[in-house]
């Protein structure tokens, strides 16, 4: 395998925006979802980064929402790789998302 460079800016940080849909019906165990999820945002929980942040949507095309902050590229897509790990496969259908960056100080 061939080592990627990282990246990461001199200023500012990583932000990862998520909103997915639920299959309810491939959800087949959401308890063991959520307890998986809560152990990832419990080890991603820094007042800055890396920080996961989820959220329960009402209205609209999404059922849950994901905010991702980390410094390093790779790292955010690591955080993202193990969320989607969390729920059943299937389970999360990608309604919308986009990366940004934000400063240090939002």
């Amino acid at each position: 395998m061939t080592n990627l460079p990282v990246i990461t800016l001199d200023r500012g940080i990583h932000a990862l925006h998520l909103f997915y849909h639920v299959d309810r019906q491939r959800w087949a165990q959401p308890e063991q979802s959520l307890a998986r999820l809560e152990t990832l945002c419990a080890a991603n929980a820094q007042p800055s980064h890396p920080r996961l942040t989820t959220y329960a949507t009402i209205g609209g095309k999404a059922d849950l929402a994901f905010f991702l902050l980390a410094a390093e590229l790779g790292q955010i897509s690591k955080m993202h790789r193990d969320l989607v790990d969390c729920f059943a496969p299937g389970a999360l259908l990608r309604a919308f998302s986009y990366l940004s960056v934000t400063e240090l100080s939002e």
